[in-house]
């Protein structure tokens, strides 16, 4: 059954039970889900949140959509993003090299670099966030990844993910920015297992979004259930 577009009452209701990004705050924050329940309304969140500081570059890296598709529901959503002209999300698109395979000309990381594409990638955000409009030596850096648990699901070793998930939380606390990652944590194999556990063990904060225990409904406002534990302390929403 497909859902109702949320209502601005169920997303403000949303946002007053998940953690905030500040600027200068450096924090670490997994999204985790399950096949029951989707984590895009808490990434959006967290992107429109990121993109309204003052003097930080906002950079999404999409592994599990393209930025149009973003676009669209950001505005099925009532965000005001304050997309296109004045960019203040700005996409990498992980996967952008798949469009041009067998031109004779691909690009992307993936296609730079097919031995190391996630180091390949990882330059990729640092220079999108050289370039990004107005940014400064003092520019904060806010990256939000869409789902880091596509990579594995493409055949990246384990080691390299957690690596590239570990230089991006670098990268974004050394400019004392924020870093969001979204990753599906109901996969019943080893190297997801491991890689959500790390990410847990990473993260500030954590937002589980879950399912209704009693099943399915047509309306936004009960599909999902988060519980929050940041810096010790355990919410529940």
């Amino acid at each position: 059954m497909s859902a109702t577009p949320a209502s601005p009452a169920s997303l403000a209701s949303l946002a007053a039970h998940l953690p905030s990004v500040s600027r200068r705050e450096g924090s670490v924050i997994a999204v985790l889900d399950d096949i029951r329940s989707d984590s895009f309304a808490a990434v959006h969140h967290f992107a429109h949140s990121s993109s309204r500081l003052d003097d930080s570059a906002t950079v999404l890296l999409l592994s599990d959509g393209t930025a149009s598709h973003f676009e669209h529901v950001a505005k099925k959503l009532g965000y005001a993003t304050r997309l296109g002209s004045r960019q203040r999300i700005l996409f990498v698109d992980a996967f952008s090299h798949m469009a041009s395979l067998g031109t004779g000309n691909p690009t992307g990381p993936f296609a730079r670099d097919p031995a190391h594409p996630l180091a390949s990638l990882l330059a990729e955000i640092k220079h999108t966030f050289a370039n990004y409009p107005g940014a400064s030596a003092g520019t904060s850096l806010n990256l939000i990844i869409d789902d880091v648990s596509t990579f594995l699901g493409i055949g990246i070793p384990l080691r390299d993910v957690i690596q590239f998930s570990v230089d991006c939380r670098d990268l974004v606390q050394n400019s004392r920015g924020n870093l969001i990652l979204a990753s599906h944590s109901d996969i019943a194999l080893p190297d997801f297992e491991y890689l959500n556990s790390y990410l847990g063990d990473m993260a500030s904060a954590i937002v589980k979004v879950k399912g209704l225990d009693s099943g399915y409904t047509d309306g936004a406002t009960g599909q999902v259930l988060s519980h929050i534990a940041e810096l010790g302390n355990q919410e529940e929403t």
